[in-house]
This record gives structure tokens, sequence and C-alpha cells, in this order.
């Protein structure tokens, strides 16, 4: 368990007397202490609820714990705890061949994998794309679903490159390639950006997480882990022939750190796109992140969730005129003409 330092508010001895020697209060709701812990700064009633409802009837177990962190988002319901995985807590589940290591207590992704139910769109479009001999970037792995199905399809005489900047989410690639005895498969774990540097990594929901913002309030409150950035140039691949790229708004971010390698291999790009977040994590205008591709000789569809086909949109002003609800989230099939 890695904490950070308490802030102004947190009222540390108080807690920790009430741990060791147990009030009436703490008897009768045996999570009483461990809340104080996880939540220092309190929970407001909405946020209380959804902390009783992740809880249930268990007890104030480890495991118990990290099921509650790994089932909330941890944007609005923030804790300056983390509960690292131990083999105690993980699935192992064959995917396309490779036995996969799943955490149970994360809500976003490994559930979802686990029930067969994890991004089927952006599976069957991957499949399409990818053959034997194949380079497939996949930016934002996760716990490397994409990555792994990639790994089968490409083959011995291909290479995946599983770039991940959750630590914990690395760990598990990590002991994935390692059971499995992956040859093709190499984890940077590490975030793409414009340029060498550093990022303040925070958990959402689960193993989802993102770019925090860089201010000193932020990395002050130890709920973000300084994760260090490169481009996408960096890597310096010889050859690329897909670019997956999911990062919660950071999309914008790591093109501005990749123009030699699309204009050196032109790769097809599959990519998360959401107006509001492309505006507040990548500072980007929707608009002017996709022209770039228009202006480098791409094309842009919309992959449909229920036919997993690509939909053409013409223009980007066509498709940012039918888009709709700004927060609206899909998925993009970005290919060289």
């Amino acid at each position: 368990m890695r904490a950070a330092a308490p802030s102004s508010s947190w009222r540390g001895p108080d807690v920790f007397d009430r741990w060791r020697r147990p009030t009436h209060d703490a008897l009768e709701d045996p999570w009483a202490d461990i809340l104080a812990l996880l939540f220092p700064d309190g929970l407001d009633d909405v946020q209380h609820h959804l902390v009783r409802h992740a809880i249930g009837d268990s007890p104030p177990t480890f495991a118990a714990a990290r099921h509650l962190l790994g089932s909330l988002d941890r944007q609005t319901v923030a804790s300056p705890v983390s509960i690292r995985w131990g083999l105690g807590d993980l699935d192992l589940v064959d995917v396309a061949g490779v036995r996969m290591a799943l955490d149970r207590a994360d809500a976003s992704v490994s559930v979802q994998i686990i029930e067969g139910a994890y991004e089927p769109h952006v599976a069957a479009t991957l499949d399409r794309l990818l053959g034997p001999g194949d380079v497939f970037v996949d930016v934002g792995a996760n716990v490397g679903y994409h990555a792994f199905r990639a790994s089968s399809r490409v083959g011995v005489g291909g290479r995946v490159i599983a770039v991940e900047a959750n630590p914990e989410n690395a760990r598990l690639i990590a002991h994935t390639i390692a059971i499995n005895s992956l040859t093709n498969v190499e984890l940077v774990p590490l975030a793409l950006a414009a340029r060498r540097g550093y990022v303040n990594f925070g958990t959402h929901v689960g193993s989802n997480g993102g770019f925090l913002p860089d201010d000193e309030q932020t990395t002050d409150s130890g709920r973000g882990t300084i994760v260090p950035t490169i481009a996408l140039d960096d890597l310096d691949l010889d050859r690329v022939s897909v670019v997956k790229i999911d990062v919660e708004g950071a999309e914008g971010i790591v093109i501005d750190g990749a123009s030699a390698t699309i204009q050196r291999h032109r790769p097809s790009f599959v990519m998360e796109f959401s107006q509001e977040m492309t505006t507040r994590v990548s500072g980007r205008i929707p608009k002017e992140h996709l022209e770039r591709f228009v202006d480098w000789g791409y094309t842009i569809a919309i992959i449909d969730r229920s036919t997993h086909q690509p939909q053409s949109v013409g223009s980007v002003d066509q498709l940012l005129a039918g888009w709709g609800d700004f927060l609206r989230i899909e998925d993009l099939l970005i290919t060289p003409s």
C-alpha cells in the first residue's frame, strides 16, 4: 500500500488512534477506519452512497479495498492510496491463444474482457488491418487486450509495441508476456507525448487513467504518478503498419510527436475521439486536431459499434456538424488515401 503525504486537512493522529483502539462506531461498522484511511478528506452523500454500494457485504480486506478503489471514478472520488495487485487478485483468461492476466478488481476493462464484451468493434477493425509480419503500436494499451490479440495475428515475423503509462497495467502486461514467453510483444512503460519530459498520470476507473492537470496543487496532492514521456517519433521504428491510440483525450498530444512517423511510414490509425476530451486534455481545437490527418492525405471514418464497419464521414466539417453531444465518444478509422 502506498499513500501520499497527508494534506493539511488530514487528521492523521486521530485516524490512527481510532485504528489502534476501535471505537463503538468502528465496532458497529468494520469499514469505518478503512474508509477514513482511503478517503481522509471525507465523502459527500453521493460519494458515500457509491462507496457503500461498492462495498456491499464484504468484510474489510485488502482484496475488498482494491475492489472498492477499482470500481470508483478516482477523478471524482479521489484517494491518495493505491493497493498493488498480487497473484491472488488475478484471473488467467484465454485471448486469441494467449493466457492473459486480468485484475478482478478492475471494473472498467478486465471485467468486460472476462465477459467477452470488450470493444468488439475495435477488435474487428484491427483484425482486418493486421496480418502476418505487420508492426502494431498500441498507445494506451491498458491491460494489453488488443496488443495480445495482435500478437497472434502478426505472428513471429511481426512486432507489437505496447505503450502503457499506468504502472499497474504495465505490470499486468509484463506478467502476461512472461507467462506466455512471448517474443513479439514489447512493453514500453511510459506515456507518449509531443516530446521527452514527464506527465502527472492518474487513475480514473479501474485500469483506465489519463493525464492530470499540470499544476502545483494536483502534483502536491499525491493522487497521480509522475510518468516519463517520449514522442512516438522517438521510438525510431523502421516500419509501422497500424497505430491504435486510446489515451483518454490525450490523442492530440500523441499526434504532436508523431509527424515524422506518419509521413515516413503512412500507418493506419484506430483512434478514440471526443470533442470534450480533446479540448480539455490535449488543449486542441477538435477540428484542427482531425484536419492534420487530412493535410497528411488521410481519410476519416467512424467505426460503427453495431456493424463493426467504418462509416465514411466526408469532410471534418461534416463529421463535426453531425456529431451531436459534445461529450460523445467514438472510435475513428483513419487510413492513408
